[in-house]
């Protein structure tokens, strides 16, 4: 009985070092997404995955990580044996600018304890989101310092720790931060009631999103709030304690058209260059439907090839992408065929348009896919979305007692499948990393508590 009992202390200690272990590198994850350093973020989720096994002693998840890599590697020797010239240099920045996804592994392991890592986090994530909003709503206040409004370009100024300055960064600092806040905040949102300053907290984040103002982030973050508890099967009673939540959702949207009329002015205008034909966006939407598969019957069944055309690696490995950072310094960087007949002229257009930003760029997340694996990339990658959240559906179903943690699951899987039909977020660590670390961590810390009281999943 002795030993049996010093057994089970000796498991209880290692239970909580683990823990720990996964506390300490999502915080130092945290720390790295929100600095200024963007060449390091592109790392975090290497360093995170490092971290883990460093201070658990442990590899969890290691397994299918090397399989995940090993498939791919096979993805790009079948293109190579069908004459697609495949760079080593590109492929292996894909796989940098989609590690976001391969560091979920991680959360593969039965011995770490989630809901206790949740909850060990919760205050350090609370102080972090307030400062960081705090830190936002002053870029904000300054701003409005030196334009006397709240509107137009004053949303750019919100960047918080990730540009600290009184300046616009031109390297996406603002929708990157705007991103992170609208995640964490679908995070926290079942717990903040709970938290120490919860409240504050919550509307500290809610207000320094809506004076970021990235208009898209705002319309796919409301959307996704709104389907998410019917796509989780809630029931009426389940929909009206949630009608709070939306009704708040809707009326801070609907500020914006109050206090922020030249944003929403902007909105339209730009939707309006869509549908007269003007667009960037829309011009390479029309070349995927008539002359890029003209030139490359293959594309639309098999694509074009990984890192070939408009993924964020591939217009990396052009040498054009970073303003302030030369590539070409550690890698060869090379203009691909199919980018220089059809994206090239396009891409510089979109920077010179009169509402430039990210919906006018001829590229995004969901095209990427399509456009360098063709139907059959789309495809495994629609599947694989739409089967994790049927599963979280079935969870919810299941265990309706956790249902605002698998709303809020299921809200930021579909805020990021938004988000991918407006730029490359799905290639961008600095943009989602953290975000879909947290919703990882409430998947698995939902699934332990479900388990705990018996519950089959």
């Amino acid at each position: 009985m002795a030993g049996l009992a010093a057994s089970a202390v000796v498991n209880q200690k290692m239970v909580r070092g683990l823990s720990t272990s996964l506390s300490i590198a999502i915080a130092v994850a945290c720390a790295i997404i929100f600095s200024p350093l963007k060449m390091l973020a592109y790392l975090a989720p290497l360093l995170f995955v490092v971290l883990v096994y460093g201070l658990t002693g442990r590899l969890p998840g290691f397994g299918r990580i090397l399989a995940a890599l090993t498939a791919y590697a096979v993805v790009c020797l079948l293109y190579v044996v069908g004459g697609v010239e495949v760079s080593f240099w590109g492929a292996a920045l894909q796989v940098l600018t989609l590690s976001s996804f391969v560091a979920l592994f991680v959360f593969s392991s039965r011995d770490l304890r989630y809901h206790r890592t949740l909850w060990a986090l919760l205050p350090f994530l609370g102080a972090l989101f307030l400062f960081e909003s705090l830190f936002g709503i002053g870029q904000a206040v300054i701003a409005f310092g030196q334009s006397g409004s709240f509107d137009a370009a004053n949303g750019d100024h919100v960047q918080g720790t990730i540009f600290p300055s009184t300046e616009i960064d031109s390297a996406f600092a603002n929708p990157m931060f705007s991103a992170n806040l609208i995640l964490g905040l679908s995070f926290i949102t079942p717990h903040f009631r709970r938290m120490r300053f919860g409240w504050i907290i919550f509307i500290s984040m809610s207000a320094c999103i809506l004076l970021a103002s990235v208009m898209h982030q705002l319309v796919f973050a409301v959307l996704a709030w709104i389907v998410a508890p019917r796509l989780n099967g809630a029931s009426r009673a389940q929909l009206r304690k949630f009608a709070v939540t939306v009704f708040l959702l809707v009326a801070g949207f609907g500020a914006l058209f109050v206090f922020l009329p030249q944003n929403v002015s902007s909105f339209t205008a730009i939707y309006d260059d869509f549908d007269r034909g003007d667009s960037p966006r829309r011009i390479m939407l029309a070349n995927f439907a008539g002359s890029i598969p003209e030139k490359y019957p293959w594309q639309p069944l098999v694509g074009l090839g990984p890192s070939r055309f408009c993924s964020r690696a591939a217009l990396i490995a052009t040498g054009l992408y970073f303003r302030s950072f030369d590539v070409s310094r550690y890698i060869p960087t090379k203009i691909t065929e199919p980018q220089s007949i059809f994206l090239m002229r396009l891409w510089s257009e979109a920077s010179t348009n009169r509402y430039y930003g990210s919906s006018q760029k001829p590229f995004f997340s969901w095209m990427s896919v399509y456009a360098e694996f063709g139907l059959l990339g789309l495809g495994f990658v629609l599947t694989l979305l739409a089967s994790i959240m049927y599963r979280v559906r079935r969870h919810a179903l299941a265990y309706s007692a956790a249902l605002p943690a698998w709303n809020s699951i299921q809200a930021s899987l579909l805020f990021l499948a938004l988000l991918s039909f407006q730029e490359n977020y799905l290639e961008i660590p600095q943009a989602i990393f953290l975000g879909v670390v947290l919703t990882a961590l409430q998947f698995r810390s939902a699934q332990e508590l479900a388990r705990s009281q018996g519950v089959r999943l």
